[in-house]
């Protein structure tokens, strides 16, 4: 894949963001936030799982197996990633307005998650608590950087796109309610949960993908 994967991106997701507008059941809030706002949000999301995955492999080739807590202490953090688009989703109603502290809380949280793991890090390096590192093949997907950022960037648009304007086909948007926020947030969160749960019954198993 070429460095023409970006603008086929771009020209894709153009598409599918004019589509909707023709359907819309509901017109756009005034303060709903530009494309290019949410292509900062839904990347923020998308490598922050992609940094996840990294720091799950470099436990292999390390062979310091305590980076893998590392990936577990970022997820309060992701979570809390989820929290602020669920926010703007939403169309940062009044009616959610305890979204904002669940963010803060969950980043604070984050924070000490990320803090604890990476002294246990540091505690293991002193220690020389290190295993025979691997020898770890490229996933194909990763083989060069224009796939690598070709890939980035495609799901950034059309994700950013998707969510911007496919949120007009559907009412619980105009009709906020924590039920409807704690789906969009603890949904993909008991997903990603369950993924490196998985991962961390099979440790031998390469992790493949970007995420």
């Amino acid at each position: 894949m070429r460095l023409e994967t970006g603008a086929a991106a771009t020209v894709l997701a153009t598409a599918l963001a004019v589509a909707p507008m023709l359907v819309a059941l509901h017109p756009e809030p005034a303060n709903a936030l530009s494309w290019p706002t949410w292509m900062v949000h839904v990347s923020s999301i998308i490598e922050w799982l992609v940094a996840m995955a990294y720091i799950w492999r470099y436990a292999a080739v390390s062979g310091l197996q305590q980076w893998k807590g590392l990936t577990w202490g970022m997820l309060p953090l992701h979570t809390s990633g989820l929290c602020a688009c669920t926010y703007h989703i939403l169309y940062n109603s009044p009616d959610v307005v305890g979204l904002v502290a669940l963010q803060a809380g969950l980043t604070c949280f984050g924070n000490a998650t990320m803090a604890a793991a990476t002294y246990r890090i540091w505690q293991a390096g002193k220690a020389g608590d290190l295993q025979a590192g691997e020898s770890v093949t490229a996933d194909p997907s990763e083989a060069n950087d224009a796939t690598f950022y070709g890939q980035l960037v495609a799901m950034t648009v059309i994700g950013a796109a998707l969510v911007k304007w496919g949120e007009l086909l559907v009412d619980f948007p105009f009709e906020p309610s924590y039920a409807a926020a704690a789906a969009l947030i603890f949904g993909p969160t008991a997903v990603n949960v369950y993924k490196w749960y998985e991962r961390s019954q099979k440790p031998d198993s390469a992790v493949t993908g970007l995420f």
